[in-house]
């Protein structure tokens, strides 16, 4: 009497059965939901990035706005100064 190799796999479960499962079964969420879910995701992060460069570009323009009002301040005080001395 000649027998068959027996195939162990884990099933869905994570328990050995004896032969093959059927991968596709395993799964019980419909590919529509799996695409909305990706899309969802992907306007998440793209909004998420959007947000992210408008603080940078307000935090650059700030930045430039507060060291030109230093500048004209000490150039201001500058002017007063050398009125003091003439």
């Amino acid at each position: 009497m000649i027998l068959a190799p027996s195939v162990l796999e884990l099933s869905s479960g994570n328990h050995l059965v004896d032969g093959p499962t059927d991968r596709l079964e395993q799964s019980n969420i419909p590919p529509v939901v799996v695409v909305v879910v990706v899309v969802v995701v992907v306007v998440v992060v793209e909004v998420v990035v959007v947000v992210v460069v408008v603080v940078v570009v307000v935090v650059v323009v700030v930045e430039v706005e507060v060291a030109v009002a230093a500048a004209l301040q000490y150039q201001y005080l500058r002017m007063i100064k050398w009125e003091k001395v003439t």
